[in-house]
């Protein structure tokens, strides 16, 4: 996890970003932004790590249903060339 705080030429005060990280790979970035300062205690950056982790789960699923539904197609797709 990272966190920098930004001048006012940006608009926001802060930024706060982990990696969303499911089966042992990085499926992107959880990022947050404030617009006013504030300095996140150690129960707030734990909320942002499991949430960080629901959502790496939640993207690897609909990864794999992506997967699976391309699967399926080129499955049917095959099957109807056969036929």
């Amino acid at each position: 996890m990272w966190i920098r705080f930004w001048g006012a030429g940006q608009g926001f005060a802060i930024h706060l970003g982990t990696q969303l990280i499911a089966k042992g790979q990085v499926n992107g970035v959880l990022d947050v932004f404030n617009r006013t300062p504030f300095a996140p205690d150690e129960n707030w950056l734990e909320l942002l790590v499991i949430l960080a982790g629901q959502l790496a789960i939640a993207v690897d699923n609909a990864n794999l249903l992506n997967e699976l539904r391309y699967s399926n197609a080129q499955l049917i797709g095959a099957y109807d060339a056969t036929i």
